[in-house]
């Protein structure tokens, strides 16, 4: 099985945390899925949940290098990921730790935007959190 990054580029306070939040919200109300591991500091987090036996990493801290690359490195020294979703800027140094983890992980990018509007930023996160949802189940490997 190969192993894939979402990273989710964005510039602050755009919502990134929130969406991998709701992320995390929508997989676990998934039968099949169980969480192992969940770290939070502040308002950002870490967790490991394993999803039909598959482990998936999420980190929602994006705005320093050297936290995506400590977050990335805990994870990885703790649980094998099939699949790592993290938060980044739009460019510099945590786009660039990312970018390290290329050929070893295929990565994807998804870029999230700042709406007008609270409501519109709200149903914007929404849609966005339910297409990495479906991104992740498109990669993993589920037995029928």
């Amino acid at each position: 099985m190969s192993k894939h990054i979402i990273a989710f580029k964005g510039k602050s306070n755009v919502g990134k945390t929130e969406v991998i939040t709701k992320v995390r919200d929508l997989l676990l109300e998934e039968s099949e899925v169980e969480e192992i591991k969940y770290e939070k500091k502040g308002k950002d987090f870490i967790a490991i949940l394993i999803f039909s036996g598959q482990q998936i990493g999420l980190i929602s801290q994006g705005d320093w290098g050297e936290g995506v690359r400590d977050n990335f490195k805990k994870i990885q020294q703790e649980q094998f990921c099939e699949i790592i979703m993290c938060a980044t800027r739009t460019r510099g140094k945590t786009v660039n730790v990312i970018k390290e983890y290329d050929p070893q992980y295929k990565i994807t990018w998804l870029k999230q935007i700042k709406c007008e509007g609270q409501k519109n930023q709200e149903q914007n996160n929404e849609k966005m959190a339910h297409k990495i949802v479906d991104l992740i189940k498109q990669k993993l490997v589920i037995p029928a």
